[in-house]
């Protein structure tokens, strides 16, 4: 039987191994309006994402591999689902970052987040999956944008 809680630890360990990983901040954008009496204008697009608005900053570790690398089964090119755009355009997976599980607080759901800033450009999160054998939330998956 696999320990599942030791793979867990393990990930962790590999993907914040110094020189395998890079320090990032994840964004979910704010889902309350900017202004109460104005809801019809929704959310400002450059706000600062708050809590107290249903948006978040997270910073973490993460491992950047390439697309074809992560054996995830994530194609180069998404179609359908989730992962089309709103004109239906195909999205151009350039990277994929993984994030340990056991690194980020405990329920932590990054399928809500948007951008990812890797300290050198701004990318945008096309897909967040993860990879949880039973209960044990092991690694997270962010297709990235060029």
């Amino acid at each position: 039987m696999v320990n599942v809680a030791k793979l867990a630890a393990t990930a962790k360990r590999l993907i914040e191994k110094p020189g395998h990983s890079r320090t990032v901040t994840l964004y979910k954008p704010n889902t309350e309006p900017a202004n109460a009496l104005q809801p019809w204008r929704g959310p400002a697009a450059a706000e600062e994402p708050s809590s107290a608005k249903g948006g978040s900053k997270l910073v973490c570790k993460a491992c950047f591999v390439p697309v074809r690398g992560t054996g995830f089964g994530i194609d180069a090119q998404f179609r359908g689902g989730d992962n089309e755009g709103a004109q239906g355009e195909v999205r151009d997976v350039r990277e994929v970052a993984l994030i340990a599980a056991k690194s980020l607080p405990t329920g932590t759901d990054l399928r809500g987040y948007t951008k990812l800033n890797d300290g050198t450009r701004m990318r945008s999160i096309y897909f967040a999956g993860l990879l949880s054998p039973g209960d044990t939330q092991v690694i997270w998956e962010l297709a990235l944008s060029a």
